[in-house]
């Protein structure tokens, strides 16, 4: 047994290093890793809250977008940016994300533009079509006149001419939705009035011509 002892011990120990403290010495050194990138991170957060609180690239209820993340900013901290989405959910987005990634703010000026495509049949008169729209929006709510709204020829489409519609509206996402509707509304309505068709996309489907024999 006494021989035994000895020979786990002779294992165990190599030059005065056991296989025990190895082990510690590893995880020490694993768990000083892991704590220095936590610290990173949390010194990286604090300083970014810093400059954001200095800079105020956005306010408390001002609309961002961030990467993935869009929606009304509730609360700043120096750690994360708090937003609420608008289908009523909470995200905490660290701050070093903030001012690393693209950032947009979507209230900073009071109105926004928004763009519509819009496509008339080909033997329409493009110019009445264009006239059609313009008046249209600007008869409708929540679009404003000045800027006024505009209709471009844009595009030869596979069963219409494309015109791209521009608009302004105010700059919150509840605005934005509004305007467009009444957009919608409001050019599909002028466009019926004037005869002007909208068409819809046709697919033809052809028979394969059978092979000579």
């Amino acid at each position: 047994m006494a021989g035994e002892s000895s020979s786990t011990t002779l294992t165990l120990t190599t030059g005065g290093i056991t296989l025990l403290g190895v082990l510690l010495s590893v995880g020490a050194g694993v768990g000083g890793v892991a704590l220095a990138f936590a610290i990173r991170s949390i010194f990286e957060n604090f300083l970014a809250g810093v400059l954001i609180l200095l800079r105020r690239p956005f306010r408390i209820g001002d609309e961002i977008v961030s990467e993935d993340h869009e929606g009304t900013v509730e609360h700043v901290n120096l750690r994360a940016v708090v937003l609420r989405t608008y289908d009523g959910q909470r995200v905490f987005i660290p701050n070093g994300q903030i001012l690393s990634a693209p950032l947009v703010n979507r209230t900073a000026f009071a109105v926004r533009r928004s763009e519509l495509v819009v496509g008339v049949a080909y033997d329409a008169d493009l110019d009445e079509a264009v006239s059609v729209i313009c008046r249209a929006l600007a008869a409708a709510e929540d679009i404003l006149d000045d800027p006024p709204p505009a209709a471009l020829c844009s595009a030869f489409g596979d069963s219409a001419v494309e015109l791209c519609v521009r608009f302004w509206h105010g700059a919150t996402i509840e605005q934005a939705w509004r305007a467009r509707s009444a957009a919608v509304l409001a050019v599909k309505n002028g466009l019926d009035s004037a005869g002007i068709a909208i068409p819809f996309p046709q697919l033809a489907l052809r028979s394969p011509i059978p092979s000579a024999r």
